[in-house]
C-alpha cells in the first residue's frame, strides 16, 4: 500500500475551515464533520494531518498564537525605552486585531474558554511572548 502524502493546501484548508467553524458556531458545535465538508475533503482526512479535534485546535492555536506574537514584536528593539516599546507593541496588537480579527477573536475564545485548548499549547503559546 502506497504512503498517503501530506498536501499542504489540504491542512490549510482544515485550519481555515475550523478558524470560521469556531469563531462563528463555537468549539462544541464544530464538529469534525463539518471541518471536513467546509474544507472541501473527507471527514477520514482530517486524520492524516491531526490526531483528534484537540490536536487540530492545539496547532491552530499555536499558529495562531505565533503569528499574534510576530507581529506585536514587529520593529520592537530592547533599545527602545519602556514607554516607546510599549507604545509600539500595543500599536502592533490593535493593528493585528484590526486586520485579522478572525485569528484574533480565536485566540480570545482560547484565553477565555479553558477547555479549547491543552495546557500544554498554552505555555507554548506564551513563550513567543517572552519580551514582555
Amino acid at each position: 500500500m502506497a504512503k498517503r502524502t501530506k498536501s499542504n493546501e489540504k491542512r490549510i484548508a482544515l485550519l481555515n475551515a475550523t478558524l470560521y467553524l469556531v469563531n462563528n458556531n463555537g468549539f462544541h458545535d464544530a464538529p469534525m464533520s463539518k471541518i471536513a465538508k467546509m474544507a472541501g475533503v473527507s471527514p477520514a482526512t482530517i486524520y492524516i494531518y491531526f490526531e483528534n479535534k484537540q490536536d487540530l485546535i492545539n496547532q491552530l492555536y499555536l499558529e495562531n498564537k505565533t503569528s499574534f506574537s510576530e507581529a506585536a514584536f514587529k520593529d520592537y528593539s530592547l533599545n527602545l525605552s519602556v514607554k516607546n516599546g510599549f507604545e509600539l507593541i500595543w500599536r502592533n496588537i490593535a493593528q493585528f486585531k484590526l486586520t485579522q480579527a478572525e485569528e484574533a477573536i480565536f485566540l480570545s475564545q482560547c484565553e477565555n474558554i479553558n477547555t479549547m485548548i491543552d495546557e500544554e499549547s498554552r505555555q507554548e503559546g506564551l513563550k513567543n511572548l517572552q519580551p514582555l
